[in-house]
């Protein structure tokens, strides 16, 4: 783009500027990927927990609504009770 430095998506003309858009771009790095990790943390925790249920209930789609309230709920955990949540999940599948 005409006037951007090579990867900018604003121009650029100063220092600060610069500086600015580096620490904007860190930190949505880090947020990105903050909530890959708590996602992926859910994703375990529920597929453990919820996989050997599915027999407990009538039809396919009461089991769907249970798979979703429980995932609401995991997700609504802080990123240490996640941690909590999932060595559980681990202690609980080790033979």
């Amino acid at each position: 783009m005409d006037g951007y430095p090579p990867g900018a998506v604003w121009p650029a003309e100063d220092e600060a500027s610069v500086q600015i858009q580096e620490v904007y771009s860190r930190y949505g790095q880090a947020m990105y990927q903050a909530q890959v990790l708590e996602h992926g943390m859910v994703n375990a925790v529920i597929v453990a927990r919820m996989l050997p249920t599915m027999h407990q209930h009538p039809d396919r789609s009461s089991w769907e609504d249970a798979f979703d309230l429980a995932y609401d709920l995991e997700l609504a955990k802080t990123f240490g009770n996640m941690l909590r949540a999932l060595g559980r999940v681990d202690k609980m599948l080790q033979p």
